[in-house]
């Protein structure tokens, strides 16, 4: 069956992703169909594990379905690690299947053709935040867009938590968002059990993990960095990373580990134009010391993006309610320690 026009799919992190002038990425993967099925016809993203393709799926395409086209996770690592890859790319699939949220990207199958293990996913259509930040050069994104942005990530790592899972390695690169304006966390790869599940070894995992080299460092928390096991308050740190990215365009440590910037006494400053309240919230996702963190996800999100006390005040609808509020708000200041 003669397929119309493809679409121009963007993916995850694609070099030369850059407005529209992308550059096409060559492998010698493209025009296989795996299962049968699956026929790849654009690399659109590359990592340290795996390479990901715009697929279409023929068996969609054969009933006439309206979206016959998805991505494919393909493994691509080299020996000797390339066996622990498969094993983490089957394991994201279980993870993924798990957590169906508008803010995760969709999994919807893993399989083997041979030797080639694959992960099916829903095809999105925009860049990924680090490729944004990139063009910006040194801006963060604009005040609604990037509150919308911070507001959806932690929507999707409140709902992985919630299901006992820890993402592992949020970064901008695993933020991708859509050019309708939907924001996507990617990649679970990583992701572990806050709880370990019978025939669930996750010390496995670790050493899968270890094995890869999987963990990327600028954006992992100190006490991951120091070896001890991930946490939900890893995620959290790595979210207060994030965050002041997409507010300042820049990284909290200029591009120091967590670890040199706790050795050296580099503390992040505070972004031009961001209010007191939102930056004592967001201080406290980066505490090198996880006791300092918030416990949970949500705490964080509801005090960044709520109005501090003194601008709502000022959005009462008359004269006397904001003097009074105003008031009552100063009283407070001045009886607090």
């Amino acid at each position: 069956m003669a397929r119309g026009p493809e679409p121009r799919p963007a993916g995850a992190a694609a070099p030369g992703e850059a407005g529209g002038n992308r550059t096409r990425i060559l492998s010698p993967y493209l025009g296989l169909r795996l299962k049968g099925r699956y026929e790849l016809i654009q690399v659109i993203g590359r990592g340290g594990m795996s390479t990901v393709f715009h697929a279409v799926d023929h068996v969609r395409l054969g009933a006439r379905a309206g979206r016959p086209d998805v991505a494919i996770k393909l493994v691509t690592l080299a020996p000797p690690h390339d066996t622990a890859a498969r094993a983490l790319i089957h394991r994201e699939a279980q993870r993924m299947l798990e957590l169906i949220h508008p803010n995760i990207v969709r999994v919807y199958d893993s399989d083997h053709d041979g030797d080639r293990h694959f992960l099916v996913m829903e095809l999105l259509r925009g860049r990924t935040l680090a490729a944004i930040l990139r063009d910006r050069r040194g801006r963060g994104l604009d005040g609604p867009q990037a509150c919308g942005c911070i507001r959806s990530v932690g929507a999707a790592l409140a709902h992985a938590h919630a299901h006992g899972l820890i993402h592992g390695d949020l970064k901008p690169g695993n933020v991708f968002i859509c050019n309708d304006g939907r924001v996507k966390v990617l990649d679970f790869g990583l992701a572990q059990r806050t709880v370990q599940a019978p025939h669930d070894d996750e010390d496995a995992t670790i050493r899968l993990l270890d094995q890869v080299g999987a963990l990327t460092p600028r954006f992992a928390s100190p006490e991951r960095l120091d070896g001890c096991p991930p946490t939900p308050a890893c995620d959290l740190f790595a979210f207060g990373l994030l965050a002041y990215m997409v507010l300042s365009g820049a990284h909290p440590f200029q591009r120091r580990t967590a670890l040199e910037a706790r050795a050296e006494g580099v503390g992040p400053r505070r972004p031009e134009g961001l209010s007191a309240h939102r930056w004592r919230a967001l201080k406290a996702l980066l505490a090198f010391d996880p006791a300092h963190r918030p416990a949970r996800v949500e705490e964080f999100t509801n005090r960044f993006l709520a109005q501090s006390v003194l601008a709502q005040a000022f959005a009462l609808p008359n004269l006397r309610a904001r003097w009074r509020a105003g008031a009552a708000f100063l009283a407070a200041r001045r009886s607090s320690p």
